[in-house]
């Protein structure tokens, strides 16, 4: 029977798998290993994977190979071989490396802290003082005073006073004493005196400043306010 399968399947049994690394995890352990390069001749290749201790077997079509069942806390090794649909096997492998399956550490799950939202603060929009426009002060216009033109006192011309002339009186010749005829004596004309003609004073000019121009109405000129100005005869 042994010989017919051996037959059936080329002739040659399988390659033994080179372990690799073992890695625990909880109750379990993932086996890894490396096929080998002859399978046998034809049909399909199964892995199996075998503890130590308690026989845990478990199998696979390619590496790695994950054995369930474990007991938390032991320490365990695997081995593998080739299996084919042929019931010709290979060797178990070496031993791998010794792990020990057990419960991870209950790690509470990181809740990052609320972090509240930074709200930026709102700043309010600064809206720059208004300056009211500065208008210079209105400085009326200097008008320079209007002086009124000096007009020079109107001296009245000096007449010298007249004097009349002095007549001297006539003295009779003396003659000798002759029995003059009576003669009515001679009564000599009476000369007025002469009076010095009389200037009237010359009043001096009043001056007033009619619509910006000088008016003199002693001198018998009219202003005419916002009108004509000033009118003279």
């Amino acid at each position: 029977m042994i010989a017919a399968i051996i037959a059936m399947s080329g002739g040659a049994v399988p390659g033994t798998p080179t372990i690799g690394t073992a890695t625990a995890g909880n109750a379990q352990a993932t086996v890894a290993f490396t096929v080998p390069s002859y399978t046998g001749k034809g049909g399909a290749v199964t892995y199996r994977a075998l503890s130590t201790p308690d026989s845990v077997e478990a199998t696979g079509s390619s590496s790695p190979i994950t054995v369930t069942g474990l007991t938390n806390g032991v320490s365990y090794t695997f081995q593998v071989r080739t299996e084919t649909a042929y019931g010709v096997n290979s060797e178990y492998s070496a031993a791998s490396n010794s792990v020990t399956p057990a419960v991870p550490p209950v790690v509470p799950p990181v809740v990052p802290p609320v972090v509240p939202p930074v709200v930026p603060p709102v700043t309010p929009p600064v809206t720059p003082p208004v300056t009211p426009p500065v208008t210079p002060p209105v400085t009326p216009p200097v008008t320079p005073p209007v002086t009124p033109p000096v007009t020079p006192p109107v001296t009245p011309p000096v007449t010298p006073p007249v004097t009349p002339p002095v007549t001297p009186p006539v003295t009779p010749p003396v003659t000798p004493p002759v029995t003059p005829p009576v003669t009515p004596p001679v009564t000599p004309p009476v000369t007025p005196p002469v009076t010095p003609p009389v200037t009237p004073p010359v009043s001096p000019p009043v001056i007033i400043t009619c619509n910006g121009a000088p008016c003199d109405i002693a001198g018998g000129c009219v202003c005419f306010e916002g009108g004509a100005g000033c009118a003279c005869p």
